[in-house]
């Protein structure tokens, strides 16, 4: 599903990158390190992240703490 993601994002098909990146949110379990690292780093996700979506989705999801630069 993130795959999915990461392919509508690179497209710039925005609507669908966001259904099926809360579609793999949904799956995958709170906190699991690898979906965490690969939002937080990827680059194919970076048409998403200036998108006010981006952030409510996280929070939605209790990943609020993503959107933190380090």
């Amino acid at each position: 599903m993130y795959d999915m993601t990461q392919l509508y994002a690179t497209r710039g098909e925005k609507e669908q990158a966001f259904e099926w990146l809360d579609k793999a949110l949904r799956r995958e379990a709170p906190g699991v390190r690898g979906l965490v690292r690969m939002i937080r780093y990827d680059p194919l996700l970076d048409p998403l992240r200036s998108d006010a979506r981006f952030g409510a989705l996280l929070r939605q999801h209790n990943m609020a703490s993503l959107l933190e630069t380090r």
